[in-house]
């Protein structure tokens, strides 16, 4: 059985990551030293409609909000 990923309308977690990085002052750069990733995935997950909740959780920290606050960011 093919897995596919469910898609939420009227939710994108690309442009909640983008407004929270945004409202915290956080870098790019920053998020994927802390991260442990390349800026191009960082890049990646600001323009991905879904990410692993995991990742979310550590964003949200990085920007020093609750994960309930990010996922409200994400929605359009």
């Amino acid at each position: 059985m093919k897995h596919r990923r469910s898609r939420i309308k009227g939710f994108h977690t690309g442009k909640g990551v983008c407004k929270a990085q945004s409202l915290a002052g956080v870098s790019n750069e920053a998020v994927a030293e802390i991260m442990g990733v390349s800026r191009m995935q960082v890049h990646r997950y600001r323009s991905q409609s879904d990410m692993h909740f995991g990742k979310m959780c550590k964003i949200a920290e990085l920007c020093d909000m609750s994960i309930y606050d990010l996922i409200k960011e994400c929605e359009e």
